[in-house]
């Protein structure tokens, strides 16, 4: 399932789309434009001294991806439960997706809705909502680890 962004506000820096989903039990976004796709976990062949937040890669059409778990990157001692994977947009050889899991829903908010948070450099800012928070996340900053 391929997801595109909308060009019509996001341009102008009015507002900004995303995509939620979850890890454990607290709500995260990253924004569309970087996703290429959502497929659901599959086998994933374990990758030899990779890095601890490295769970594997997968072939996803011809191209290897090398599957992240956030949640290592972020602290969480759960390490088990993702069942989907977002694919990132590659700009060259390498693919890479998260285990999260749970993909919520597309959702837009007006950038000044979000507080930004300078204490955690993947963490881009908190956006506040009736029913909680969503923790906006810099895939690039994660992707690069």
């Amino acid at each position: 399932m391929a997801v595109e962004g909308s060009e019509t506000q996001t341009e102008t820096g009015e507002e900004i789309q995303v995509l939620e989903f979850d890890l454990d039990d607290q709500r995260y976004c990253v924004e569309i434009e970087y996703i290429a796709e959502i497929v659901d976990e599959k086998t994933l062949t374990p990758v030899p001294d990779s890095k601890r937040h490295v769970r594997g890669v997968m072939n996803l059409r011809e191209q290897t991806t090398t599957i992240i778990d956030p949640k290592v990157i972020f602290g969480m001692d759960d390490h088990e439960g993702g069942h989907r994977i977002i694919v990132f947009e590659s700009d060259g050889d390498e693919q890479s997706g998260w285990l999260v899991d749970e993909v919520e829903q597309v959702s837009t908010f007006e950038r000044t809705a979000v507080k930004p948070q300078e204490d955690v450099e993947s963490i881009r800012g908190v956006v506040s909502r009736e029913d909680g928070f969503l923790l906006w996340v810099d895939p690039t900053v994660i992707n690069d680890r």
